[in-house]
């Protein structure tokens, strides 16, 4: 039975983000400092998306497919992983206040 339903396995090459990294980190890491130093929950949420929307409207054309953009959007997430990771490390606080 599992021999019938078996698939043949597919090669799978996750997409190269290495186009945007580069980039993302040059347009709107300084932004995103900014925007995890900010202690009001409501103001970082909003300086984040601030930088998000940066992000696309200076790296994606108007004809950028969905792929394209849903691989910004990983760059992005790595890059706020990045930087509230280090700032942690760093600081030994987290945005929020709490140590």
């Amino acid at each position: 039975m599992a021999e019938k339903a078996a698939k043949e396995p597919w090669d799978f090459k996750p997409a190269d983000k290495s186009k945007y990294k580069a980039k993302a980190k040059a347009l709107v890491e300084a932004d995103l400092r900014t925007a995890f130093a900010t202690p009001e929950k409501q103001k970082r949420h909003e300086l984040v998306e601030a930088a998000n929307a940066k992000l696309k409207a200076e790296l994606l054309g108007a004809e950028a497919d969905a792929n394209e953009e849903v691989l910004l959007g990983s760059v992005f997430k790595e890059l706020e992983q990045e930087v509230v990771r280090g700032d942690i490390i760093r600081t030994s606080a987290a945005s929020t206040g709490v140590t």
